[in-house]
């Protein structure tokens, strides 16, 4: 019986403080919005300020998890979390139907392409290669959310090459378009600039 409560109490230690493998190393690296939310659980007690900043690159790219967990944590206040209240709102998306948005995103809907991209970014079902293909899709026919979404992988150089520039365009398109997301993240570049510095020596 103590045995059984003691295991169940160490478990989230160990899991917290055990090593992670490579593949999930070079997924953090290469800014998968899952991998970094999970590893930042991982690091949180070891250093939370790095934990802390891999979770807001998750959160950026609308990794719901990331989102919610922001959003309870004391050192987030004021605007930001306002922001991240928003986005976690309105973002909603549903596994059980990938066939449906498919079959709509190959039909031009950009709503449904914009979805198998969300379905994506919080690891359900859908391959990167085949997510990136609707994000664009959806960013071409000028989705606001899309351009946003691609707006911040360029701007990190996540799945692409990092150009700001062409990034801090994509952002302008879509606030234009009425996004208030991208609108935030120009505002507040300051605060966003260098969250990607923290991937620089992740380690096991």
């Amino acid at each position: 019986m103590y045995l059984r409560l003691l295991l169940i109490c160490l478990i989230p230690f160990f899991f917290n403080h055990a090593p992670a493998n490579e593949a999930i190393l070079k997924k953090v690296k290469d800014g998968e919005a899952y991998a970094l939310y999970e590893y930042g659980q991982r690091l949180y007690f070891k250093d939370p300020s790095k934990a802390i900043d891999l979770m807001m690159l998750s959160a950026l790219q609308n990794n719901v998890e990331a989102l919610n967990f922001l959003i309870s944590h004391d050192g987030i206040d004021g605007d930001l979390k306002i922001f991240l209240k928003d986005r976690a709102s309105t973002i909603s998306f549903d596994q059980s139907n990938i066939d449906d948005l498919q079959k709509l995103g190959s039909e031009d809907d950009s709503f449904a392409q914009y979805q198998l991209w969300l379905l994506y970014i919080n690891g359900e079902f859908i391959p990167k290669p085949k997510a990136y293909v609707w994000l664009k899709k959806a960013s071409g026919n000028q989705y606001p959310d899309a351009l946003y979404s691609l707006g911040i992988l360029y701007y990190y150089g996540f799945i692409v090459p990092e150009q700001r520039g062409k990034a801090l365009k994509l952002l302008q398109e879509s606030t234009a378009l009425g996004s208030s997301n991208a609108q935030f993240f120009l505002d507040n570049l300051e605060k966003f600039k260098y969250l990607n510095k923290s991937l620089i020596d992740i380690k096991g």
